[in-house]
């Protein structure tokens, strides 16, 4: 089997289980495990409950990933402002 082939038949049995998943969560409820906010199984939205959950964790200021983001939110800042200290140091 082609190297090709290969990665085709895996990017179709990845396709598979995540439908699978999709399918199993679909009339299940979610938490999120950082602050325990819940989301059920609603039929007027139109995504998958890993896909509403992984929107939560984008936004949940408990999760890892939050303080994570606002830490780099903060350096990019400080970095653009030694970035301008420094390119007005230049000039003088």
């Amino acid at each position: 089997m082609k190297r090709t082939q290969a990665k085709e038949d895996l990017a179709a049995e990845n396709a598979r289980l995540r439908r699978w998943v999709a399918d199993l969560m679909s009339g299940m409820y979610v938490n999120c495990v950082y602050c325990g906010h819940r989301y059920g199984p609603n039929k007027s939205t139109p995504v998958t409950m890993a896909d509403v959950l992984k929107k939560h964790i984008e936004k949940c200021p408990q999760h890892p990933l939050s303080k994570l983001k606002a830490e780099n939110k903060r350096l990019r800042r400080r970095l653009a402002e030694l970035k301008e200290k420094g390119a007005s140091d230049e000039q003088d």
